[in-house]
């Protein structure tokens, strides 16, 4: 039955997979118009001055040329406490199996698998096809040239770019800047529908941006079965439409329009009828503001004249569907301006649009009137709107080098630009390419910016501070997806749902299907607490996922997690469930094969932390680690018993018709302490033997170099 269910699974998929690209392939046409009416557009802008190389910092291709040019090419001052260093000391690349750590984890969300490190190690230099970018430079500084190195860098960028595990990774990012937040009991109480499908369909055919941003405004399909509908939802708020105004505004202008939900910004140039003006867009029709979305009469009456904020727009007044673009247009980055960077400062790093008007470029090409809601979508990603691409651009810049080309991701109202070149450079290049975000993606993974050693920005000085990605940690998402993928291990979940019988209407009970990567997880909350409506195999990823700072409700939109090191993390990643779990030798994991391949110790140890690690082990961790092997590792095989494993009994399931039922209670409790046994290990090792290679296992996935970027 399992063989047959596996197979009907594919077959589906494979069906999906071909409806889902013809479905998208439906509108190509018009996005090839507006893509060709961007490109027009760039042919009228003024042409970005190339910089001169820089004789201090190498370069590999036009992202550092633009880089470079704003970094200091002199050290800068000793000072008393510290001897800062020279910038050639900060211009080394990482080396071969690191990058291939760190762009793997970058870009599918999980390390390298031994499969991938063989043939990435085994790429010869005329492997490489990519001929966007063909320069690399050894660990000097100033000269470039072609390298063996640079084209096999080159070739694992593209493969990784190809891999459709891009998707399962940034899925989690939008989930957070999108605010997805559905809830599997009364999934309309205040939360989200799951779009998250869409967000994983729209990331696996790598829609070009514009269309993303577009079809998410549009807000269609069935808001229940994952459609960007779901985008819409926020029943049992006053106005809707005002949240995800707000929410549009940040993820993909950088405007902050928070404050002006119920009242006029105190710290923005903007006024609560702004945002209620790009609600009444996103809702087809003028919209009357709430006595509870205004602050009430009595506050200034306290206040007086000491009131912080203003109140402009009075409740009941009507709010009809309008561009506020003197507000938007009077406030972007400086970019292409030719001010020279070592002159800008924070207060020159705003200037006007010119002549920003909101008259449509392209009517008529779905073949129909646009709506408002629609306007507002070709408003936000017509080309002239500079700020939608030099958005993007920064999103994806700042996710990877961990500081941003502009200092603050969603709000640019007074931010830092720190390399305004760059970051116009980048965005022309994107809106060049059709929106193609891998486009972008390939020009920054291919950089020596890129490919420098981690800096530990706490103790660098100014501008060298951003010449490299900052060290950090990887995400929620990408430990738990980590310990499965080094353990080999395919995630194990029950349906999330309380409903698993479908007896229940979908506008109570939604039902998001068996996890297979940490981002199908959500909130298991439910009203009773009863142990017969828990989750038990779930709960154990979401308690790793939470210590690591994912959030079960997304009640807001966030870009920036708290990501800082707590007590919780140590205590789950050693001795919690999930982690115990997959650090065993079972008779499905990969650590099981490998310890019954390898030849010797020291084979089992270097493949162990090239699985775990992506390196090889020091001549000391592979003593420390040898030593605890080699006693009976000639004698480690065992026979299993020839019998066929029996099917799993049939023990009923506790749903939300039978949850008030005893037995119910009883079921789950058992499952429960199943869950927390742990699967049974495998009988083909010898059981004092294979625990100490489970320690082994447990003391690389429990170091702290498992849980960060290199």
């Amino acid at each position: 039955f399992v063989a047959y269910r596996d197979q009907l699974e594919q077959q589906l998929a494979a069906i999906d997979g071909h409806s889902l690209r013809d479905a998208s392939a439906a509108e190509d046409a018009f996005w090839q118009q507006r893509h060709a009416i961007a490109q027009e557009y760039l042919q009228h802008l003024p042409q970005l001055p190339l910089p001169e190389p820089s004789a201090a910092w190498g370069e590999h291709n036009l992202v550092d040329r633009y880089l470079n040019a704003g970094l200091p090419t002199a050290p800068p001052p000793t000072t008393a406490d510290r001897d800062p260093p020279r910038p050639g000391q900060l211009d080394r690349v990482v080396d071969d199996l690191a990058f291939l750590r760190r762009v793997t984890l970058d870009t599918v969300g999980v390390p390298p698998s031994l499969a991938e490190i063989e043939a990435y190690l085994a790429t010869e230099s005329s492997a490489a096809t990519s001929p966007s970018i063909d320069h690399s430079t050894d660990n000097s500084t100033g000269h470039s040239a072609t390298t063996p190195r640079a084209e096999r860098r080159t070739a694992a960028v593209a493969r990784l770019l190809a891999d459709e595990r891009w998707a399962d990774h940034w899925v989690s990012y939008w989930q957070d800047v999108l605010a997805e937040n559905p809830n599997i009991l009364k999934p309309k109480l205040n939360n989200t529908g799951p779009f998250r499908w869409w967000l994983s369909d729209a990331l696996r055919l790598n829609k070009p941006m514009d269309r993303f941003a577009t079809e998410l405004i549009r807000m269609e399909g069935s808001p229940y079965a994952g459609a960007a509908a779901g985008f819409g939802w926020a029943t049992e708020n006053d106005l809707p439409m005002a949240e995800k105004a707000h929410i549009i505004a940040g993820a993909f202008l950088s405007i902050d329009m928070k404050c002006a939900r119920c009242h006029d910004a105190p710290y923005h140039p903007w006024s609560q009828r702004d945002l209620f003006s790009l609600a009444a867009m996103l809702d087809n029709a003028p919209l009357k503001v709430p006595a509870t979305s205004s602050v009430p009469r009595a506050f200034f009456d306290r206040r007086g004249d000491d009131a912080p904020i203003a109140v402009t727009l009075q409740p009941g007044e009507e709010v009809a569907p309008h561009w506020p673009h003197e507000v938007f247009a009077a406030h972007r980055p400086l970019v292409g301006t030719g001010v020279p960077q070592s002159e800008a400062n924070p207060a020159q790093h705003l200037e006007p649009i010119a002549e920003f008007s909101p008259a449509p470029v392209d009517d008529g090409l779905l073949g129909r009137p646009r709506s408002p809601r629609e306007e507002l979508a070709a408003l936000i990603t017509r080309p002239e709107n500079r700020r939608f691409a030099a958005t993007i651009v920064n999103r994806l810049w700042t996710r990877w080098m961990g500081w941003g080309l502009v200092s603050d991701t969603d709000d640019w109202f007074e931010a830092e630009v720190r390399h305004p070149e760059l970051l116009e450079y980048l965005s022309r290049e994107l809106v060049a390419s059709g929106y193609d975000l891998k486009h972008v993606a390939h020009l920054i993974l291919t950089s020596r910016a890129y490919q420098r050693q981690a800096l530990d920005q706490a103790h660098l000085y100014g501008p060298l501070a951003y010449t490299a990605p900052w060290r950090h940690r990887l995400t929620a998402e990408q430990v738990v997806d980590s310990l499965h993928h080094v353990a080999g291990v395919a995630m194990d979940t029950e349906a999330i749902t309380f409903d698993p019988e479908a007896s229940q209407r979908i506008e109570n009970f939604l039902n998001l299907g068996e996890a297979s990567r940490a981002w199908q997880l959500t909130s298991l909350s439910n009203e009773r607490d009863r142990p017969s409506l828990s989750l038990p195999k779930a709960a154990t990823i979401v308690e790793c996922l939470e210590a690591f700072g994912w959030r079960q409700s997304r009640q807001s939109p966030l870009t920036h997690r708290e990501q800082e090191a707590n007590i919780s993390q140590p205590g789950v990643v050693a001795n919690g469930t999930l982690a115990g779990s997959l650090t065993r030798l079972t008779d499905h994991s990969l650590a099981t094969q490998l310890a019954l391949d390898s030849r010797t110790p020291a084979e089992f140890t270097e493949r162990l932390f090239l699985a775990a690690l992506t390196r090889a082990p020091s001549p000391g961790e592979q003593q420390v680690f040898v030593e605890q092997l080699e006693t009976g590792f000639q004698d480690r095989h065992r026979q299993p018993p020839q019998t066929q494993p029996l099917p799993p009994p049939s023990r009923g399931f506790a749903t939300w018709s039978n949850h008030f039922a005893v037995e119910a209670n009883a079921l789950l409790r058992q499952i429960e302490m199943e869950v927390a046994a742990g699967p049974a290990p495998t009988l083909r090792l010898a059981s004092q033997w294979r625990e100490r290679a489970e320690d082994a296992i447990w003391a690389l996935v429990n170091s702290p170099e498992f849980q960060f970027v290199p």
